[in-house]
């Protein structure tokens, strides 16, 4: 840790001053850093050294049996040599090389209670790299697996791994700069911890749902469900679960673990982090599978059996994404992403069928949480909106829906705000990724013999980690020195079926020619194509090029281009777009010109849209109306930021259900020139 920008060191003795007031110095070695959360301030735990005069040896220099702990602030340089000697140096002050520290995540996942044959139960921890840009730590790269069992508890597991991260943090691990070219230490340090409800209750040492008190971060019970009450601490967690200890007979036991929600076990996480505020809540059990579900599952169960299948035959409507698919008959069984997507177009699929507007507001609040949970970086104005939608939804929920507020997930929405403040943007810590990875682990039982499933687990990831590190040119120690692999080595790895193995992919490179789908003849060759005169002069002044001849221009025709955000639009897609007049727009994209000069090096990129005009705002989706007009715009490629939702109006234009020969319902649009701009989507 540093204080005042100098390094402090566990392991190395320091003075400091007990008792300030008296002024006397004392020595000892600091043990490890706490964070006292009801005084705000950092301390230290000491191990007191003093020297004791015993009989025939004068000035013995000996550890007290108690620690103390002090202020970080009142650590000082041991210059005392006697006690200097006591102290185990650490290499991050003996070594003369760079420290890089490397925070990470830690990701503890119960899979125990799927009993059946197919899905074995398995404990996993694992770990993502918590110091990368928010785009880069959920890329498999940046998680790996840990530890894995079928039978030791995760608090259990998580001992060594503890150990680990306090040793790196004292002594570093050599590694290789491969940017610098040059030698170097790595420390690192626990940002938070990822998990589920369940799990953050048990690694807080939390009863769960069925205590009185069945929040693990403050004392809410169900009459104060929708606020927060007080905070819990590790202090008071402790001198709760010492109290269990000492009560003699099960029953007392069983009553104070009601009225308090502590169980009682040994906790090692409590040494190094504080676990009531260091879980956030996570993005994917908080909003997706839980708030979403709870809202909907209420909605759809009130409508009647007409209404539900107008709503499914509308979804089905608006798009061709396979979750779509008797989404409402299979609500029970369909996973956290499955949600996400949905709430995305939940405000016009319930505005179509006409559901009451209390609960539709509901709808719209929690997709406008979502979409804002999804931001790379928050500003204070960000926080002040994300504190206004949560108390709004609460509220909410509080006067239209209060069954919903018995649920333990309605209220970890109160501690939302408190997350984003502590540990930054939800998308730090999200739990993508590591399901993705759990996925993997999971296929990987199916390839064992099931002898031994915890060490063959560990084994295969920790070979695929080594072979990823090596077929990505990163470095490893041969006797004194630090070497990669040579030119080729390289070439084999870069193959399509060895990167497959490895499942890194083939590696995208970034295309000069953003037009995609050129119209070709029979025979492959690109087709040229025409173009009048006048189109022509029109695309010329507003790519502000300078004119040129139709005549000495060569131009072939693209169905499709790539947008800044790597996604690939199509004719007829809908799209984001800077016009000609520097203003963002939605249209829709029509085509991709490449414009050649000929006896020239001159090309022009041109990408044609379809303008929509904005004329209003819907009352019950809060969508904005759009009227597609007959304005044609001729724009960079690169102008085109991202593909856009718009669907054709059918409330206001009453479209309606019907069904085909063969039984099948579907929507019949009336000819009405007028949409809707999903503002929902992510």
């Amino acid at each position: 840790m540093n204080v005042q920008g100098v390094p402090l060191f566990a392991g190395d003795m320091y003075t400091y001053h007990h008792n300030p007031e008296t002024g006397k110095e004392k020595h000892g070695i600091l043990k490890r850093f706490i964070d006292d959360v009801n005084h705000d301030v950092f301390k230290a735990v000491i191990q007191p050294y003093e020297s004791i005069n015993c009989s025939g040896r004068s000035g013995q220099i000996s550890a007290m049996d108690d620690e103390v702990t002090v202020p970080v602030t009142q650590l000082r340089e041991c210059k005392v040599q006697a006690y200097c000697k006591l102290g185990k140096r650490s290499p991050l002050t003996v070594e003369k090389l760079p420290v890089w520290t490397l925070p990470i995540n830690i990701f503890i996942d119960d899979t125990s209670a799927n009993r059946s044959k197919r899905w074995l139960g398995l404990h996993c921890i694992q770990m993502q790299l918590a110091g990368l840009k928010l785009n880069l730590r959920q890329g498999q790269d940046s998680i790996q697996l840990l530890s894995a069992s079928e039978k030791v508890e995760p608090l259990t597991l998580m001992q060594p791994l503890i150990s680990d991260i306090q040793t790196c943090k004292r002594a570093g691990v050599y590694a290789y700069d491969a940017f610098k070219g040059e030698k170097c230490i790595i420390t690192t340090d626990l940002n938070v911890i990822v998990a589920d409800f369940n799990m953050q209750s048990y690694l807080c040492n939390h009863l769960g749902a069925s205590a009185t008190k069945y929040c693990p971060r403050c004392f809410a019970d169900a009459e104060q469900a929708i606020a927060k009450v007080g905070e819990r601490t590790v202090s008071n967690t402790k001198n709760t679960v010492n109290r269990l200890n000492l009560r003699g007979s099960e029953a007392d036991k069983k009553k104070l673990r009601k009225r308090t929600g502590v169980k009682e076990y040994e906790n090692p996480l409590m040494e190094i982090i504080n676990p009531h505020k260091d879980i956030p809540v996570g993005f994917l059990h908080l909003i997706p599978l839980g708030l979403t579900k709870h809202l909907v599952k209420h909605i759809v169960g009130s409508l009647q059996e007409e209404s539900k299948d107008n709503l499914q035959t509308h979804l089905s409507s608006l798009t061709n994404l396979s979750f779509a698919n008797n989404f409402f008959a299979s609500m029970n069984s369909r996973q956290g992403k499955d949600f996400k997507l949905y709430l995305q177009f939940a405000p016009i699929n319930f505005a179509y069928i006409g559901i009451p507007q209390q609960f539709l507001n509901m709808v719209n609040t929690l997709s406008r949480i979502q979409q804002l949970m999804q931001k790379d970086e928050f500003t204070n104005e960000d926080i002040e909106n994300a504190e206004h939608l949560v108390n709004s939804y609460l509220q909410q929920v509080d006067t239209h829906l209060p069954e919903l507020k018995r649920k333990a997930k309605t209220h970890l929405l109160c501690h939302l705000i408190d997350d984003i403040k502590r540990h930054g943007p939800p998308k730090g810590y999200t739990e993508d990724g590591f399901e993705k990875k759990h996925a993997s682990i999971r296929n990987d039982i199916f390839l064992q013999n099931q002898k031994n499933r915890s060490r063959d687990t560990a084994v295969s990831f920790a070979h695929m980690a080594m072979l990823n590190h090596i077929a990505s040119g990163g470095y490893f120690p041969v006797d004194n020195d630090w070497v990669s692999i040579g030119e080729d080595a390289s070439l084999v790895v870069k193959q399509r079926e060895v990167l497959n193995f490895i499942g890194r992919g083939e590696e995208w490179d970034e295309d000069v020619c953003p037009v995609k789908k050129l119209v070709r003849k029979d025979n492959g060759k690109v087709l040229e194509t025409s173009l009048q005169e006048n189109l022509l002069l029109q695309v010329f002044l507003q790519r502000g090029v300078t004119p040129y001849p139709i005549e000495e221009a060569k131009i072939f025709t693209g169905q499709a281009i790539k947008t800044q955000r790597a996604e690939i639009a199509n004719s007829g897609d809908a799209v984001k777009f800077v016009s000609s007049e520097s203003e963002e727009k939605v249209g829709i994209f029509k085509e991709a010109l490449i414009i050649k000069r000929k006896r020239s090096a001159e090309v022009i990129h041109v990408a044609k849209v379809q303008l929509f005009e904005v004329i209003g705002i819907s009352g019950q989706s809060e969508c904005h109306h759009l009227k597609l007009s007959k304005q044609n715009d001729y724009v960079s490629p690169r102008n085109i930021i991202r593909l856009e939702q718009v669907f054709h109006n059918c409330k206001d234009a009453h479209c309606r259900v019907k069904k085909n020969s063969g039984n099948l319902s579907f929507i019949k649009h009336e000819n009405i020139n007028n949409y809707l701009l999903n503002v929902y989507k992510l």
